[in-house]
């Protein structure tokens, strides 16, 4: 009982923060519509041109996000939220709470950071 009541709650963070991005996703289409051109000035300012790439940056850093969050509501819907995606086992209750989204148990995801770490250095 204590779990389904966690899963219950779990599921409502992450839909609540479902519509967090997704309503900051809208803001941020409608703030990049390209302005009215005023002068040849206008299209090359630099600060426009650098503003535009960071909310298509940012955009792109929510759409990544919505889509984690898609991964967890569907693997709870199909009954794997908890089960590390590599070993199978669990995933820590305060591994899940810090990071709803959380796929990896706290071992593999440390086993993966390793790995990732050792390659950086291996091409520098």
């Amino acid at each position: 009982m204590k779990q389904e009541h966690g899963d219950v709650r779990a599921r409502m963070l992450i839909e609540a923060e479902q519509d967090k991005i997704r309503k900051a996703i809208k803001t941020l289409q409608r703030d990049s519509a390209p302005p009215m051109v005023r002068s040849a000035e206008d299209l090359d300012n630099a600060s426009t041109t650098t503003e535009r790439y960071n909310i298509a940056a940012r955009r792109a850093c929510l759409e990544a996000e919505l889509i984690q969050i898609e991964e967890a509501l569907s693997r709870m819907n199909d009954g794997f939220y908890r089960i590390c995606r590599q070993c199978g086992h669990l995933i820590e209750p305060d591994r899940l709470q810090a990071n709803p989204f959380a796929t990896l148990c706290i071992g593999c995801k440390r086993e993966e950071e390793r790995k990732l770490s050792s390659y950086r250095h291996l091409n520098r």
